[in-house]
């Protein structure tokens, strides 16, 4: 009788374990994939700019927003949700330069620091089941980048 006790502790622990570790690695991929995923915004709210003319050799040459595209687990729909929200919300609010400047690069911070675009990636990163984001590969990339901003 006393082993059956033992065994089944030691069982109950290994399944809380297993969970815990599980929930751990599934949150490290969710904020991973939510930050590339504001920061896809972020450059593709600069290539949306009114003054990307004047940097679309920059643009043509830069290959950071498709890097992100190609390599998150994120559908095409909620890729284009992202570039629709990039292109339109920046423009919503009014900037005043003092001495008559482009602003591109406030708007796209404060865009990128905004609530409504936090809300939107974890609003798609939430579609996602643990079971689809709980992948190796994605972990391992969470785990490197995470450490690297140490």
């Amino acid at each position: 009788m006393e082993v059956r006790v033992k065994l089944y502790v030691v069982l109950v622990f290994l399944c809380t374990l297993t969970n815990s570790y599980s929930q751990d690695t599934t949150e490290v991929v969710r904020d991973y994939i939510e930050t590339d995923l504001r920061n896809y915004a972020f450059c593709r709210c600069l290539e949306h700019s009114p003054d990307s003319v004047a940097l679309e050799e920059f643009f043509t040459k830069d290959g950071s927003a498709a890097g992100y595209f190609n390599v998150l687990p994120i559908g095409y729909e909620e890729f284009f949700m992202l570039d629709s929200l990039a292109s339109a919300k920046p423009c919503e609010v009014l900037y005043v330069s003092k001495y008559n400047k482009s602003l591109t690069l406030t708007k796209c911070l404060d865009f990128y620091n905004g609530q409504e675009l936090r809300d939107s990636v974890r609003a798609i990163v939430g579609r996602y089941d643990a079971e689809e984001l709980n992948d190796k590969y994605l972990y391992e990339r969470a785990i490197s980048k995470k450490n690297n901003w140490k």
